[in-house]
């Protein structure tokens, strides 16, 4: 059996990889943070070097998340979780970069003598942070309707559902999108979040046996208690039939036929769109071969003179 995905050997060589990134990030970051600050010591500024100072504790974030960004493909994880961790990476990414331009906002706004640029920068990073959240919210409402659909599974792998008038099997679930191989073999494509904002139809929720009606119209002369035990022979003729349920009945009537319903059970769902073709199909050979007048009938109305 696998350990979460995959072996230990895996996560030992992705740990090893994913820590070196941070390390090396961390490495980076104060290097360039020490040469940065000798240089305004040279300069003697007070001001810059306290800038210079706060910059680099905002920003002691910002390095090892764009080190384990990159070095995230080089990873050898399986892909549904390194997928899901780039997403959460890049957005730790976004909330970091905002708050470190805030954080110089307000630094720069303690300052008289560029207390204006403060102001000026804070707006801009009010404005980033706005269009940011705007680009990012499918992401987000995808990542949030994963971890709905990971805590209270509505949809499993190869689940027959019905969505979008379509009609098919859970084929893929990834971290922000569903594929769903339809009955022809297309494949449907919806976000992750529609199971959580859309209602749809899972025929394999709970139990994957289902109950299958057959509708068929017929003439008022047709004989019911025959086509009742035609039904029988027919299921008994078929391993499509599960042998739990069945029955036939009359479930309407016009005034020109009748309406006939065959109830079956079937195991699952292509299961019991096979076992309604078959005995629709044989139901109304039956009819044709042995009862031909018992089929809707198309009857003309003769009128005697005086009578509308």
């Amino acid at each position: 059996m696998q350990f979460l995905w995959g072996d230990t050997r895996t996560w030992l060589i992705s740990g090893a990889i994913l820590a070196g990134a941070i390390v090396l990030a961390l490495v980076v970051h104060f290097v360039l943070f020490f040469v940065a600050e000798r240089l305004v010591r040279r300069k003697g500024q007070a001001t810059e070097s306290l800038f210079a100072k706060r910059v680099k504790k905002s920003t002691r974030l910002i390095f090892p998340l764009l080190a384990l960004v990159l070095a995230m493909p080089l990873a050898p994880l399986p892909p549904d979780l390194k997928s899901m961790l780039q997403h959460a990476l890049g957005l730790g990414v976004i909330a970091s970069i905002g708050w470190a331009i805030i954080t110089a906002s307000v630094m720069l706004m303690t300052f008289p003598a560029v207390r204006h640029l403060g102001v000026s920068l804070l707006a801009s990073a009010g404005l980033a942070g706005l269009i940011v959240g705007m680009a990012a919210r499918s992401t987000l409402s995808n990542l949030i309707a994963g971890i709905q659909v990971a805590l209270t599974q509505p949809i499993r792998i190869e689940d027959a559902v019905v969505l979008e008038g379509e009609w098919g099997w859970i084929e893929e679930i990834n971290t922000t999108y569903v594929v769903v191989r339809l009955w022809d073999l297309r494949r449907l494509v919806v976000p992750l979040s529609y199971f959580i904002e859309k209602p749809f139809q899972n025929w394999t929720r709970t139990r994957a046996d289902l109950l299958a009606t057959a509708m068929i119209y017929v003439d008022y002369t047709a004989p019911i208690q025959e086509l009742r035990e035609e039904l029988h022979r027919i299921l008994e003729s078929t391993e499509l039939w599960d042998k739990k349920t069945w029955a036939l009945q009359v479930t309407d009537a016009t005034e020109r036929t009748i309406q006939i319903r065959a109830l079956m059970s079937a195991r699952n769902g292509p299961a019991a769109f096979d076992l309604r073709c078959y005995v629709r199909e044989k139901l109304v050979q039956f009819l044709k071969n042995k009862y031909p007048l018992a089929l809707p009938q198309q009857r003309e109305q003769k009128f005697t003179a005086g009578q509308n």
